[in-house]
């Protein structure tokens, strides 16, 4: 049985880059697939560079972000999302690649194992070091778990995802508020939720490492940091939705929330820190030992 791959692009001013992403996506050796670009409305010439290649292959879509959506990545990673024909949706970021054989070799996975994500290893590489195997951007080998992911470091890419997409329903899973940290909360909701995840233990996806990635250190101001918080505020409240009990991970994740908030003030942003105090208070009782701890999940 054919099934239709979505391969959803958010990109913002990225003429230099998204031709080599797309080009790494037409030369997969699985062919059903959609490529759908969501442009963040870009001011430099990233149109004509996607619609000069969507005409000569007609996968390849190009959207503009509907003024409907605010600003960002993850309203144009959900915009993507709701769009999609396919069965499956991976999200891969406008100056990432994946491998030529990585949509069959992932597809075939989820497939097998019944599964509704499967997850493969991402490379780190910059311009000086291409596709380099030997640096790892994350680590998948943990348990898949929300706690092996809050306390173990559990960690995947977004582009080494390939989802099923009736797993989301009718839940856009990117959290459009958040400017960065979005993966992190988007993850670990998911696993919260119970995504069952089958892991193929190759190189199949390559994050592109440079000085404009949100991770760089140059680029970590209090607004940064701000956007780490509400994401471990946000966190905690979805894994209490999702009657997650483990004492150790909420314990981690607020002393992450008060180091950031630190933070926050340290790089001189009184305003955003005052806007956290009142969260800040109410989850801090989980930097202290209860009389009895439950046992971790």
């Amino acid at each position: 049985m054919t099934h239709l791959v979505s391969i959803v692009i958010p990109t913002y001013n990225r003429a230099n880059l998204i031709a080599a992403t797309i080009a790494s996506l037409q030369q997969q050796t699985y062919p059903y697939i959609e490529i759908i670009v969501v442009d963040d409305q870009s001011t430099d010439n990233t149109a004509a560079v996607v619609e000069s290649m969507l005409k000569l292959d007609n996968r390849i879509q190009y959207h503009l972000r509907p003024n409907t959506k605010p600003k960002g990545a993850n309203a144009c990673r959900n915009f993507g999302l709701e769009i999609t024909k396919g069965d499956f949706v991976k999200w891969i970021d406008s100056d990432d690649l994946l491998s030529a054989d990585a949509i069959q070799i992932q597809l075939n996975a989820i497939i097998k194992e019944k599964a509704d994500l499967c997850i493969c290893k991402t490379s780190i590489f910059t311009e000086d070091n291409k596709l380099n195997p030997f640096k790892d951007w994350g680590d998948m080998n943990r348990h898949a778990t929300p706690t092996g992911f809050i306390i173990d470091g559990f960690r995947f890419h977004t582009c080494s995802g390939l989802w099923k997409k009736s797993f989301f329903g009718s839940i856009y899973p990117w959290d459009e508020e958040q400017m960065n940290s979005q993966e992190w909360l988007m993850h670990f909701q998911q696993l919260c939720k119970g995504v069952n995840i089958v892991k193929c233990n190759e190189y199949l996806s390559f994050a592109r490492y440079h000085n404009n990635n949100m991770s760089n250190r140059s680029n970590k101001k209090g607004k940064y940091y701000f956007n780490e918080c509400t994401a471990r505020i946000k966190g905690i409240t979805f894994a209490k939705q999702c009657k997650i009990k483990s004492y150790r991970l909420y314990h981690k994740l607020t002393k992450q929330l008060f180091w950031y908030f630190l933070f926050v003030v340290y790089k001189g942003s009184p305003l955003l820190a005052f806007r956290l105090l009142p969260k800040l208070f109410i989850n801090v009782i989980y930097l202290f030992p209860p009389l009895k701890s439950p046992a971790a999940a």
